[in-house]
């Protein structure tokens, strides 16, 4: 179900005039939509801000295949959490739907990052991003290194979803045959092995920071060198003044 066109080594690879851009670019539309979805009051703002996520990534050849398989997921993830949080904590129906569209609406953003940006041009986008701070003595690496394994999480945990499902599958619980609230429940029972195999995941991951004498402080060269140009900054301003202009028109 979610299983080749969301691996590692796919993701983010292509040759569009958005994967070749500079990552920081991306970096930038990425948090910007975030951020405007987390706290835009107008759902009409969010969606269409959504809308121009998704012609982003289809100018990026990205295929609706691959956009419709990430988006189902995220979206059956969240409505799995809030049903189970919703039944403990006693939410109510309206603020369990407003909650679903603001963090799927959230999600598009994040698609976007991962499909067309691979991980280790993100990690030097938000490095190129974060670059100032350094003169501040401020960790930047240690920074970076912590939004690259979020970044690297996304497929290992979909990845994971994915062998959980199939193990269901075999027992007589295949979601793709089951009706749209069984494909609910089926995704709440695999919810907990799901955290179980994460954590474990995040355990190896430490332990092997550690083993490496892994240092924040210390220097390091980078692999990518990539230069911001002036199609850059013309890609860049063109988005933002979309999202501007449309912020204006309907408000």
């Amino acid at each position: 179900m979610f299983e080749t066109s969301l691996r590692i080594d796919n993701l983010g690879a292509g040759n569009s005039f958005i994967h070749r851009s500079h990552p920081a670019v991306k970096v930038i539309i990425t948090f910007v939509l975030i951020g405007i979805n987390s706290f835009a009051e107008n759902i009409l703002y969010s969606f269409i801000l959504t809308m121009i996520c998704l012609v982003l990534m289809l100018l990026a050849r990205v295929t609706f295949k691959q956009i419709a398989k990430a988006y189902a997921f995220i979206l059956f993830m969240i409505i799995g959490l809030l049903i189970l949080y919703g039944i403990l904590l006693g939410l109510t129906l309206d603020l369990v739907l407003n909650v679903v569209i603001n963090l799927s609406s959230v999600g598009m953003p994040v698609i976007f990052l991962i499909y067309t940006s691979p991980i280790l041009k993100t990690l030097y986008g938000i490095e190129f991003l974060l670059t100032p701070l350094k003169y501040l003595k401020v960790p930047v690496n240690a920074i970076v290194l912590i939004s690259t394994i979020a970044l690297n999480f996304i497929p290992i945990v979909i990845s994971e979803m994915q062998r959980i499902l199939n193990s269901m599958a075999v027992r007589g619980r295949d979601i793709r045959f089951a009706k749209f609230f069984d494909k609910i429940k089926i995704f709440m029972t695999a919810l907990i092995p799901l955290l179980i195999s994460t954590l474990k995941s995040t355990e190896t991951l430490a332990s092997a920071i550690a083993a490496s004498n892994y240092d924040a402080w210390n220097p390091r060269t980078n692999i990518l060198s990539t230069k911001w140009k002036f199609t850059d900054t013309l890609f860049l301003i063109t988005v933002l003044s979309c999202f501007y202009g449309i912020y204006i028109l309907i408000k």
